[in-house]
């Protein structure tokens, strides 16, 4: 501004603006006490943009009895826990043939409803498009909008119906992202193809690697 309100330096401003060489600079008085509570919002706001609330939908159908049920309860506490530490809402599903919800965003008001689903003995069918539906249905929400998707299932269900796959799609460009993590061997491929990324556990494979890709919800 100083260049360019003197006629004897008016060229210099014009030949800085074309090059982009023209710097402005925000001044704070960091011995403000205003100083601390703007650094916090900005944090605040960083941390809000870079990490959205995650839904977890569990399979607990039949086919996941045994240690696919314990691997799937302990997946579905671990990132309740990060959720709940990281300050970012949490929201489960349950499904098999039928399906429940639970808001884990107020994890003491949550908690006996989690207990109750860490205690629960899984059975009956699949089918993965009510979990997804309610996932997006949930993404609409105007708090859950910027959420990320994690199925923890066998992956022994059907293809995710054409409506439900182009809901995915559309929620896909907003950013939203739909990830699966697959405990066994003999998963549908075709009816994963939907998802953003695909993740595998099998019996041999080691718990440190389970809690890395985890650790990706994180990020």
């Amino acid at each position: 501004m100083a260049l360019f309100s003197d006629q004897s330096t008016e060229n210099i401003f014009f030949k800085r603006f074309a090059e982009k060489k023209l710097q402005t600079f925000n001044l704070i008085d960091k011995s403000s006490e205003n100083y601390t509570s703007i650094k916090e919002e900005e944090q605040s706001k960083k941390v809000n943009k870079d990490k959205g609330p995650i839904i977890i939908a569990v399979d607990t159908s039949g086919s996941m009895t045994g240690e696919p049920e314990k691997l799937a309860k302990i997946i579905a506490f671990a990132i309740t826990k990060i959720a709940v530490s990281n300050n970012r809402k949490a929201y489960l599903i349950t499904f098999s043939t039928r399906m429940r919800t639970i808001e884990l965003t107020n994890f003491q008001n949550s908690l006996p409803d989690l207990i109750d689903f860490l205690e629960m003995t899984f059975s009956g069918g699949t089918d993965p498009g009510i979990a997804v539906n309610e996932a997006i249905r949930k993404m609409k929400d105007e708090t859950y909008q910027n959420a990320d998707l994690l199925v923890v299932t066998d992956g022994i269900f059907y293809d995710i119906n054409h409506r439900t796959s182009s809901q995915m799609i559309t929620l896909k460009d907003k950013g939203n992202k739909f990830n699966v993590l697959i405990i066994g061997s003999s998963p549908n491929q075709n009816a994963l193809t939907d998802f953003d990324n695909v993740w595998y556990y099998k019996e041999d494979d080691s718990i440190k690697r389970l809690v890395e890709q985890i650790k990706q919800l994180n990020t």
